[in-house]
């Protein structure tokens, strides 16, 4: 078992409290590399990427009979508990407009596990509508 490790995580998306099973501790984020490849060279080359990409963040969670609506828009907060064998630290991470993307209801095994997991995907980022973007 590894020495330092996360704890716990709680999930709070809007004012609804979720027993996460599964989540990340924070907010994945990505970015793509500019090509700036030109026709005389020899390799491809990259410049760092201009836009930065929010990823969907996926939780597993139980404690509900079903899930909130999709596409509702609200923050999520991530309380991530990591413990150094000795100590625990606490962080908490707001990520802010997220869309409710996918839930995924239980799919329970008759001769299996039968636990109630939701899956629950949002997507950080989202703009509020306005007359220009509807």
């Amino acid at each position: 078992m590894a020495k330092y490790q996360v704890k716990s995580v709680t999930a709070t998306f809007g004012s609804t409290a979720f027993k996460v099973v599964q989540a990340p501790s924070a907010q994945p984020q990505s970015s793509d590399p500019t090509d700036v490849t030109c026709l005389d060279d020899t390799a491809k080359q990259f410049i760092k990427g201009a836009l930065l990409n929010n990823d969907t963040i996926d939780l597993v969670v139980q404690g509900i009979n079903e899930a909130p609506v999709v596409n509702t828009v609200g923050s999520l907060m991530l309380t991530v508990v990591y413990c150094d064998g000795t100590n625990d630290v606490s962080k908490t991470v707001t990520i802010g407009d997220c869309i409710l993307q996918n839930a995924q209801p239980p799919n329970p095994e008759a001769g299996g596990d039968r636990a109630a997991n939701w899956t629950l995907t949002f997507q950080p980022g989202a703009v509020a509508p306005t007359a220009s973007n509807q």
